[in-house]
């Protein structure tokens, strides 16, 4: 947690400074920036068709995360069950849940730095901008997408026993 707030305090000082930094003719140092009228942002945009579509990308987004955590909450109230509870050597039911999604941030944390340390500079090499935008929103509906239908997968399984 220390490192992680040094890190968070460094990259503040780099931003403050930054900020600073007049970059290119048409920022004036005197002029005080006009204050942007409230329904001026949605009309921008809506004018413009890359950011209606970038903001249509992050609805989408987070309505798949909200229904993919929500279908996670259920299969977690579902599961600490007695026999759960002794294979995972948990005495109570919020032991195991919350064993269950330390464990499952952790793993969650740990793909998600190798995946941005070692795939997303080829993954935009190769898919450009556009492309990239949409891989994140297809890995997570995929992900909730198998989630929802293990329990199909695991009875079809037990069926053929």
């Amino acid at each position: 947690m220390v490192l992680a707030t040094g890190t968070l305090l460094a990259t503040l000082g780099v931003a403050a400074r930054a900020s600073r930094v007049q970059t290119g003719p048409g920022r004036s140092c005197g002029a005080p920036a006009r204050a942007a009228e409230p329904d001026g942002r949605y009309r921008l945009v809506m004018r413009d068709r890359y950011l209606l579509l970038i903001a249509l990308l992050v609805v989408l987004l987070n309505w798949i995360n909200s229904t993919g955590e929500f279908i996670l909450a259920i299969s977690c109230s579902a599961m600490p069950s007695r026999a759960w509870r002794r294979a995972a050597a948990c005495s109570t039911a919020g032991a195991l849940i919350t064993a269950f999604y330390g464990n499952f941030h952790y793993w969650v944390t740990l793909v998600g730095l190798a995946i941005q340390l070692l795939l997303v500079a080829r993954i935009y090499r190769h898919v450009g901008v556009r492309g990239a935008l949409l891989i994140h929103p297809a890995i997570v509906a995929i992900g909730y997408g198998l989630m929802t239908l293990a329990p199909l997968l695991a009875a079809s399984c037990r069926s053929s026993r």
